[in-house]
């Protein structure tokens, strides 16, 4: 006996990652990698197809996200412990909104955005702000 629910979502799942991977090769967008993630991210925690209500709200978010993660980054770039002293406060916020059992999506993005922007930030700010930019358009594809 087949269990069809489940075929489908590993179908979807595993053409979804699939069709960004290749856009993203097509398009020649670096790092290839991030609207994958995003793509698996999202299927994971949004089992159905999401109104385009809900998927400019994502991309608003993961905006958001990134420029909270840049500003923080660019004002405490001259000292690592404070910056990652509050990132580490706003993580556990966040795994605290999970935890909670409120929904997981925009506290995982924030997650995201927090524990990769500022350690990119501390080797050169110019390549935080293109990792920030390149992960928005890698939700905008997601």
């Amino acid at each position: 006996m087949s269990d069809v629910p489940r075929t489908h979502a590993t179908l979807r799942f595993a053409f979804g990652v699939t069709l960004a991977l290749v856009a993203c090769e097509l398009l020649q967008w670096l790092p290839t990698f991030l609207a994958p993630v995003l793509v698996a991210v999202l299927l994971v925690n949004v089992p159905i197809r999401p109104p385009v209500k809900v998927a400019v709200g994502l991309i608003i978010i993961m905006a958001a996200s990134a420029l909270i993660a840049m500003v923080l980054s660019t004002a405490l770039a001259r000292s690592p412990l404070i910056l990652f002293g509050v990132a580490a406060v706003v993580v556990f916020r966040s795994l605290y909104v999970i935890a909670e059992g409120r929904s997981p999506l925009a506290p995982l993005l924030l997650l995201i955005c927090l524990t990769t922007i500022p350690v990119i930030a501390l080797e050169s700010s110019a390549l935080a702000a293109a990792f920030a930019y390149s992960l928005v358009r890698a939700t905008c594809l997601a």
